[in-house]
């Protein structure tokens, strides 16, 4: 048996497995994931498989936990994976979720160079004019995708590599030269939250369809309780102590930072694990990190690194079900499905809003109710203007504070003719 017939048995024993452990099973029941040696090697553990209608959602309710019901709390289904040729990951772990509970605020991925190979790269002799032209493609790839391309080159090279460009608006960096012939694309969290509208989908369809030997190297997963309703960072420490954060009976490093025994309205921080950890999490005071003494507003945050992990592409489009996973204690997300609106304030919160991407949400949460307003009023004899000047009937008449004036322009410059 050669290699490629070795990788695709791997593959399809794997794919076996992994539909085998979403299947219907009892929930009652502990089984290992798989028991034959014909199968891909697995993590010794006994796995709690649960029907899809039934899942993790709402197993347990983290405001009245205690650590006996932390101890009782089922493994979650641990695969693992062989990647190149030898080295063996345990694939993210995931629980299914209703709905979205958090968004993607960092994301680093690598691809083979000649993703964005074409017939006149082809033909380049010169390696490094070769790797300009690449950056050239890759500058237009992501304009497409994110709305921004690349700005500039830096002085150095960052992270192994060669050269490092850094986007518009500084929404991230790419990266070139060595590291085995790999480009690598890092959106930093300006970068996540300003992209296009829907940019994870389109993302996500490039990597699986255009992409050569893609790979997420690290990807940050965060939720925001705005007003601090259903969490504090009192309430996680208590988790903490109780194993809310304890994963299969290893207890992770904790730091506390600020000032926890007399608050002053600067800002606290719990970290979970180290930085040089696979799986590290941490929660904040976000309004008060930007200056609000009297904020509620917590972010919680969770960074996965391929350290020891397989991160799935499935993450861009699926991240709830990654972010879930974490912690026995995230249960306290299950029912906090977020929706445009939510955007909205945390981006207001946080910084400006280009006209562009503020008329691309209302057109998503809000376009079916306005065409349905529409045909109504016209039904009645009632145009465009009377639905307007009833909609903006409103007190507040002044520009939105965050809206980017300046993008505005850019928007109608753009905008396709009738």
């Amino acid at each position: 048996m050669n290699k490629t017939e070795y990788l695709d048995r791997i593959k399809t024993q794997f794919e076996s497995a992994k539909a085998e452990a979403e299947s219907v099973i009892n929930p009652q029941k502990m089984r290992p994931v798989a028991s034959s040696s014909d199968f891909i090697p697995f993590h010794d553990a006994e796995v709690l498989i649960v029907p899809q209608n039934e899942n993790l959602v709402g197993y347990l309710n983290p405001t009245n936990a205690t650590k006996q019901t932390y101890s009782d709390y089922p493994l979650l289904n641990v695969e693992t994976v062989l990647v190149g040729d030898d080295e063996l990951k345990v694939v993210l772990p995931r629980r299914p979720a209703f709905g979205q509970v958090c968004i993607i605020d960092w994301l680093n991925v690598t691809m083979k160079a000649v993703s964005f190979q074409t017939g006149e790269t082809a033909s380049m002799r010169s390696v490094t004019t070769w790797q300009h032209a690449i950056i050239k493609n890759v500058s237009q790839t992501l304009k497409q995708i994110f709305g921004f391309a690349i700005s500039h080159q830096l002085p150095k090279g960052m992270h192994f590599y060669d050269m490092t460009f850094e986007l518009e608006h500084k929404a991230g960096l790419v990266c070139i030269g060595g590291q085995s012939d790999t480009v690598l694309i890092q959106l930093n969290g300006e970068g996540c939250t300003y992209a296009k509208y829907g940019w994870e989908s389109d993302f996500h369809a490039f990597l699986e369809l255009q992409a050569i030997d893609p790979k997420i190297t690290r990807v940050d997963l965060a939720h925001d309780d705005l007003y601090g309703d259903y969490t504090s960072l009192a309430w996680f420490a208590r988790q903490y102590e109780i194993d809310g954060f304890t994963s299969h009976r290893k207890k992770p490093e904790i730091e506390m930072r600020g000032n926890w025994k007399r608050p002053n309205g600067k800002g606290r921080t719990l970290y979970i694990g180290t930085p040089k950890s696979s799986k590290y999490c941490r929660i904040y005071e976000k309004g008060k990190k930007f200056g609000d003494k009297n904020s509620n507003w917590l972010r919680t945050e969770v960074e996965f690194k391929s350290r020891s992990y397989f991160i799935e592409l499935d993450v861009l489009v699926n991240p709830s079900k990654y972010f879930l996973s974490a912690y026995p204690c995230f249960h306290v997300f299950d029912h906090q499905q977020k929706i445009e609106s939510d955007f909205f304030e945390r981006v207001e919160r946080e910084k400006s809003i280009s006209f562009t991407k503020a008329f691309a949400i209302t057109q998503h949460q809000f376009g079916r109710y306005l065409y349905c307003f529409r045909k109504e009023f016209e039904k009645h004899g009632l145009d465009d203007k009377s639905l307007l000047d009833l909609l903006t009937d409103i007190e507040n008449k002044q520009y939105p504070e965050r809206l980017n004036a300046l993008s505005i322009p850019n928007f109608f410059n753009t905008k396709p003719a009738n």
